[in-house]
């Protein structure tokens, strides 16, 4: 457990993003704790995903993310060069059919703002089904190893002093007497199975008429505007909490048993300021704290593990820009991930309600367990349990594409929630989120969407902590 009962900043979430931001405000709060439910840094969206260090070609419908990818791709394959592989040629291939960008605008845009982009000579477009693809461009865009990144970023926080407090799980963040407060508590096994306990620890504090507990309607004034419950389809605020309680009554004696053990072991920490930097768990944690969560949008998502055929070992490809496919090296597993538009996302939702759960999963028994979690870490925990790759549907478009692509040999699968704000749906950008004061003062959510993100975030902290 952590080594003080009070700290000058509380980072909850062993992410890129906490661990980073740990290490900026450092120079500024001499006493910093980071808990992280996982038994180490770095264990979900940080290690499960592509490994793309963008240079902006991934954002063509949105200016501003592609500009803020260039602005700051140098910057960090500077900063984390030994995690950085390089030593592979970047392809981009636009679609003939069904892509929301032609190949002239998409080489016309990066030219105009210096972000590199040459033509292909004719061997390179011979690898692509020329009735499906109608350009193919040598772009400059790299790969990160997330176990190198996550040694790196553990020496800098050890260096620094900062406390990293693992298999520790927040509960929720509220004032008491003292000040602002989370409640944490230490897991045993794996934080995904002792998740869904933190909802029903809260409905009994709820329930006791602690005086202590927060309500939405007394602590939410410095909220965005924006933000409130009727951003999401479903029940709204009350049908979401009535769903969640009923839900949680139906858990076995067993769950129950090991909710009431979990609340015995809750500890409390003080800290002026805390950090929500939970990414899929943001809201879970904002709704435990009975604050109205943000209009976010998640996903399961399945990156396929897979060798490539001799002749692409040292290539990589993106088909843009629509429902089409990604091949990406994965440096960590010296191996590649291939990822779909259209296949990647098994299923996504909205809010926690039972209602939209049932739809996500295109279920109609209430009981089935993917129904029971209440916590997005939770779903993907039982949703692994008995996956079923999207990998054969991946490859059959991606070889359409490529023929070469039926060689590819399927290893595994890395499955991972992906959590998106709603109003970027359309044009796909990826902007940050910093809520400062959220409903408590001192407390902040933060959010970035790819992980040069942080480099926006961390400006932002310098100017507004």
């Amino acid at each position: 457990m952590p080594k003080l009962d009070k700290y000058d900043c509380i980072i909850i979430g062993g992410g890129f993003f906490g661990a980073y931001i740990a290490l900026q405000l450092k120079e500024k709060y001499n006493s910093i704790l980071v808990l992280e439910q996982e038994s180490d840094l770095l264990l979900h969206a940080s290690l499960n995903n592509q490994a793309r260090v963008h240079n902006g070609y991934h954002y063509p419908r949105s200016l501003s993310t592609a500009i803020s990818s260039r602005r700051h791709f140098k910057t960090f394959c500077n900063e984390f060069k030994t995690a950085i592989k390089n030593d592979f040629a970047k392809y981009y291939a636009i679609a003939n059919i069904g892509s929301k960008t032609s190949s002239t605008q998409f080489y016309r845009l990066f030219k105009q703002f210096d972000i590199f982009i040459e033509s292909v000579p004719n061997h390179i477009k011979a690898m692509f089904n020329k009735k499906l693809v109608s350009d193919v461009f040598l772009t400059r865009e790299y790969a990160f190893d997330a176990a190198i990144l996550r040694e790196i970023l553990k020496e800098r926080l050890e260096s620094k002093k900062i406390e990293i407090a693992t298999n520790t799980q927040a509960v929720c963040v509220r004032e008491d007497k003292v000040g602002l407060c989370v409640e944490i508590q230490k897991i045993g096994h794996s934080a995904c199975n002792a998740i869904s306990a933190d909802s029903k620890a809260k409905e009994s504090q709820a329930d006791s008429g602690n005086a202590e507990s927060m309500s939405l309607d007394s602590n939410t004034s410095n909220a965005p505007a924006e933000v409130s419950w009727s951003d999401f389809s479903g029940f709204g605020a009350k049908g979401e909490g009535s769903l969640l309680k009923a839900n949680d009554r139906a858990l076995s004696e067993q769950s129950a048993k090991s909710a009431q053990e979990t609340m015995r072991e809750t500890q409390k920490l003080h800290a002026s300021l805390i950090l929500n930097c939970t990414y899929a768990g943001i809201n879970h944690l904002l709704q435990n704290s009975h604050l109205p969560p943000l209009p976010l949008k998640f996903e399961m998502t399945e990156m396929a593990l897979v060798n490539v055929p001799v002749s692409l070992q040292d290539i990589s490809v993106t088909i843009m820009d629509g429902a089409f496919f990604s091949l990406m090296p994965y440096p960590s597993k010296d191996c590649y991930t291939l990822s779909h538009v259209r296949y990647t996302p098994h299923f996504a939702w909205r809010d926690f309600s039972l209602e939209s759960k049932l739809k996500a999963y295109n279920l109609q028994d209430s009981n089935n367990p993917l129904t029971q979690a209440t916590s997005p870490y939770t779903i993907l925990q039982t949703f692994k349990q008995n996956a079923t790759s999207n990998f054969p549907l991946m490859k059959a478009d991606a070889r359409r594409y490529m023929p070469i692509l039926e060689s590819l040999e399927y290893l595994d699968s890395l499955y991972e929630i992906k959590t998106l704000q709603i109003q970027n749906e359309i044009d796909d950008g990826r902007p940050i989120i910093f809520a400062k004061d959220y409903g408590l003062k001192g407390f902040c959510t933060i959010m970035g969407g790819k992980i040069d993100n942080i480099y926006e975030i961390a400006e932002l902290l310098d100017m507004e902590l």
